[in-house]
């Protein structure tokens, strides 16, 4: 299991994200994260004790991000210490944002830098490319509330089930797969139990996607990572519905400490 998913498993479920620190095989180190952990998380800490949660740290292989994250000090306050563990998973977060139009697509264009595309199943219009800008939650509802793109002026940040039915090639996150996230259901139990074996959580594998590593359409360009949904937690307020398209993965993320992507969307008329 690699560092991102593990943090972002505990991101799911309590108020700090990217907590726990992987790849730990020396003195106590795994028994102190997870303590911080739970000291941490308000009360929403999902393993059965710290042991358990610091014997499945010790599982974890080592990488870079965990050894960068040996180095945050758990005698600092939750806010500092959560942010330097998550400077540490910045390391590994970087994509290739690099991509080529495609006059082929189903992209409809008012000028050069305004492309959109139409999702004729659905009838939804898709900012295209998107952002290539990280944003927290709320920021991220305000860009898209205030876009004017394309000669329009109506978009928005999509539902969580908006962004599902891109997902391609990743069949458990897929619409109608067997990952039980949906606008209709949006808690915590609808991931299923252990929450650590959900289809939601370990859906593919990461940059495996059809769509030159993506698991979204060939027709969409941009940042193949993490991105907001419209939608907060219904069983935390600090935490927003997120979906991640190098791996397919469907999981709430901080809204205030985490940066995702954005791509607006508008019905088409």
């Amino acid at each position: 299991m690699n560092t991102r998913r593990i943090v972002t498993i505990l991101s799911m479920t309590i108020s700090l994200c990217l907590l726990l620190l992987p790849g730990c095989d020396e003195g106590d180190d795994c028994q102190q994260m997870c303590q911080k952990t739970k000291d941490c998380s308000g009360g929403a800490f999902t393993f059965s004790s710290v042991d358990d949660c610091a014997s499945q740290c010790r599982d974890a292989p080592p990488d870079a991000e965990g050894d960068c994250m040996l180095n945050c000090d758990t005698s600092r306050s939750c806010e500092d210490w959560a942010e330097c563990i998550m400077d540490c998973a910045d390391m590994g977060s970087d994509t290739d944002t690099d991509s080529d139009s495609d006059s082929d697509s189903d992209s409809d264009s008012d000028s050069d830098a305004d492309t959109v595309w139409t999702d004729t199943s659905t009838g939804l219009e898709w900012q295209n490319p998107d952002s290539d800008s990280l944003f927290v939650w709320g920021d991220a509802v305000t860009y898209c509330n205030g876009l004017e793109y394309a000669g329009s002026t109506d978009w928005r940040l999509p539902t969580l089930g908006e962004l599902r039915g891109l997902i391609e090639g990743c069949p458990a996150t897929e619409t109608g797969g067997e990952c039980g996230v949906t606008d209709d259901c949006l808690e915590w139990s609808c991931y299923g139990e252990p929450m650590e074996e959900s289809p939601c959580l370990y859906p593919c594998f990461v940059d495996e996607g059809p769509a030159d590593g993506c698991y979204w359409p060939s027709n969409l360009e941009g940042n193949c990572g993490a991105y907001w949904a419209s939608q907060e937690d219904p069983d935390s307020s600090e935490l927003a519905l997120s979906v991640f398209f190098d791996d397919g993965m469907i999981s709430s993320m901080n809204k205030e400490m985490e940066e995702l992507y954005v791509r607006c969307v508008r019905e088409a008329k």
